[in-house]
């Protein structure tokens, strides 16, 4: 019955609220201003004019414990002090907006759900989600993974080792898992919060000995049904007969002379909810890094995407893999996304910066419209973050699969991406319209001109996770 009332409620409900909403595109966004889409971010919760973000202290190397919450933004007055929160070896944060409830996934065998604030503590409960083995990545490992939250159907989706698990909030309920047949699931997977859809871009990581790699995935998921319906893109080389194009950009030589494929490492998910386009990055292979990083970004334009449910596949005319010219400053590739909400702009990084990475960051403008054509992005801009924090001490990405997200301010409107360091000890606000409008480089098309403050032009803002140390 549950599931039933779901699946005649929710659409009902969705269908009535796009109706209500005039948009450009041919489809609408419902989405609350810090509903994130992409599972490799710590959660932002908005309530009223007060933004606040939790963040997990661990990554999918670190087996760090505990989390902390702090406000970020409000109308007026002094930022309170963060709050520890008790929990395990967090991994990766998403928040309800509906409930204010916060979905950790943890590195080993538990996750958590924080409920909102009751002081002087949060109720915080520990569950197992049955996966006890890692998954590797090119990037790292980890049992539990990314999440995501679905507000309409009450759940918050856990990649794990063995499938997505979604969990009903409120009250608490585990569901049942939901399989990817021969694919992995993917560690910083996307989320249609609309269509209630898992974006899952994947590859295997085949060995451990020489981080080979292959069984490449693009599949769509549908949340909204017990147990899940997969389906598999047609450009996937898996499918059978196989149709190229998804993952045929280009190539790159390893050491043994050896062409191995560009854009083989499928990286993170993410959803526009303005115009119903889907976003993957690539992570770079070691052959591609140095002058070869990969640039590329693929987009698909959900809105003219075809589901076939009795062959499980899905297709789409208006799918691309575009290059992003002098992105190279992400020495990993494009690898973390996270895409504002009720906004087509993201904020993009290189999650893994101690291996091969840097500062580097970006913006993106992306396409407004969808239904016809196929989209592409036009514009974005590379720049590096400042080389030390607030405190003088040495600036570091987060990591991975955490350390990006993204939401529309309550205050003042305006699309804001979230970048966490390291040692969690700050995160940075940047305005990414004011990135995206701010100089570039004299010779260049996207890159910002190095002689700007990012700081002094208030294009970032720095709010320290600590600020009782």
């Amino acid at each position: 019955m549950k599931q039933l009332l779901r699946q005649i409620i929710v659409p009902t409900l969705g269908c009535f609220l796009i109706g209500s909403i005039a948009s450009t595109s041919a489809f609408a966004s419902v989405a609350d201003p810090g509903t994130a889409t992409t599972s490799n971010g710590p959660a932002v919760l908005v309530s009223g004019t007060t933004v606040s973000v939790v963040v997990p202290e661990g990554s999918d190397n670190s087996l760090k414990g505990g989390a902390v919450e702090a406000v970020v933004e409000q109308a007026t007055g002094t930022l309170p002090s963060s709050v520890n929160l008790k929990i395990g070896y967090g991994n990766s944060c998403a928040g309800s907006q509906a409930t204010g409830i916060t979905a950790c996934s943890a590195l080993l065998a538990s996750s958590y759900l924080i409920a909102p604030p009751t002081p002087p503590t949060r109720k915080i409960t520990g569950f197992r989600t049955g996966a006890r083995k890692f998954i590797h990545f090119t990037g790292g490992d980890c049992v539990n993974c990314g999440s995501a939250i679905d507000d309409g159907l009450n759940l918050a989706i856990f990649s794990t080792s063995i499938g997505y698990l979604p969990v009903q909030l409120s009250p608490f309920e585990l569901e049942p898992l939901i399989s990817t047949n021969t694919a992995v699931i993917s560690g910083n997977f996307g989320y249609d919060p609309i269509n209630h859809r898992i974006i899952s871009p994947s590859y295997q990581l085949l060995s451990l000995r020489n981080f080979s790699t292959g069984n490449r995935h693009f599949q769509i998921i549908d949340a909204n049904t017990t147990g899940g319906q997969v389906y598999e893109l047609t450009d996937n080389p898996n499918v059978q007969p196989p149709v190229t194009g998804f993952y045929d950009q280009g190539t790159c030589t390893n050491t043994s002379g050896v062409n191995i494929q560009r854009d083989g490492l499928p990286d993170s998910g993410a959803y526009d909810t303005v115009t119903g386009i889907a976003y993957v990055t690539f992570r770079s292979p070691s052959a591609c890094r140095g002058a070869n990083t990969v640039e590329d970004i693929g987009l698909a334009d959900l809105t003219q995407a075809s589901f076939d449910s009795f062959n499980n596949v899905w297709s789409d005319p208006a799918k691309q893999v575009q290059t992003l010219t002098e992105m190279t400053n992400l020495g990993n590739g494009i690898t973390g996304i996270a895409i504002v909400p009720g906004q087509s702009y993201a904020i993009v990084d290189d999650q893994r910066e101690t291996s091969f990475g840097n500062l580097g960051f970006g913006a993106l403008q992306l396409p407004s419209t969808s239904g016809s054509g196929t989209p592409s992005i036009p514009d974005w801009v590379a720049a590096n973050m400042p080389a030390r924090d607030p405190s003088n001490k040495i600036w570091q990405m987060a990591f991975m699969p955490n350390g990006v997200a993204a939401y529309t301010s309550p205050n003042s409107g305006k699309a804001i991406g979230v970048l966490v360091n390291r040692t969690r000890t700050y995160v940075a606000l940047v305005d990414i319209v004011a990135l995206l409008n701010a100089n570039r480089m004299a010779g260049t098309q996207h890159t910002i001109d190095p002689t700007i403050n990012l700081v002094n032009s208030g294009i970032i803002t720095y709010v320290s996770l600590r600020p009782h140390k």
